[in-house]
């Protein structure tokens, strides 16, 4: 068996091996806007930088405009609000990061 394929520019690849589309922006509320916060994103003015990486390549470009984001702290709660099953790099945090992030929190609590 090869390897699995390389998935087109844009797209992310599962640990399955299947190449997906990336998951769509949020969805605005009633009346068309966003969160506030999405217009400062940093990530918005750098379309050359995958936030959704494919399995076995770097984050390290997401992750280092997510260091210089404004609205790095509201992203990440966003992202965290939005449950495990978010992929892609929200906070500067891979969907692995937030996990174990969530884990450390609910410990903080108890």
């Amino acid at each position: 068996m090869g390897n699995p394929p390389t998935p087109p520019p844009g797209y992310w690849q599962a640990s399955n091996g299947q190449c997906s589309p990336p998951p769509p922006a949020p969805t605005p509320p009633p009346g068309g806007k966003g969160p506030a916060w999405h217009a400062d994103a940093a990530c918005r003015e750098t379309p050359d930088v995958s936030f959704f990486p494919a399995v076995g390549t770097s984050s390290g470009g997401a992750k280092a405009v997510c260091a210089r984001c404004l609205v790095r702290a509201e992203c990440l709660a966003w992202s965290l609000e939005q449950g495990l099953d978010l992929d892609g790099i929200w906070g500067g945090l891979t969907a692995r990061e937030r996990r174990q992030h969530r884990t450390e929190q609910a410990a903080g609590r108890r």
